[in-house]
């Protein structure tokens, strides 16, 4: 089974809420930084879809929907 996430569109309270977690806690949330992710193949060992995450600079897509892992983890 592969993972799907289903689309959200964040308000401002939200996107700050997750920057400020993310800093707080260290979340890596980027496919580049994950442990779950093959080196060779820059595949996702969990299925999650990389394509998005491996150049992203936001966890914000162009149309404003959060883009990130769902499993994230803490550094």
């Amino acid at each position: 089974m592969k993972a799907y996430v289903k689309p959200y569109i964040p308000g401002p309270d939200e996107h700050q809420r997750f920057a400020d977690q993310s800093e707080s806690l260290h979340l890596i949330w980027r496919c580049p930084d994950c442990v779950h992710v093959v080196a060779s193949t820059t595949a996702c060992s969990l299925e999650f879809r990389t394509r998005l995450l491996m150049q992203a600079t936001s966890f914000v897509d162009d149309k404003g929907n959060f883009t990130f892992c769902k499993y994230f983890e803490s550094a």
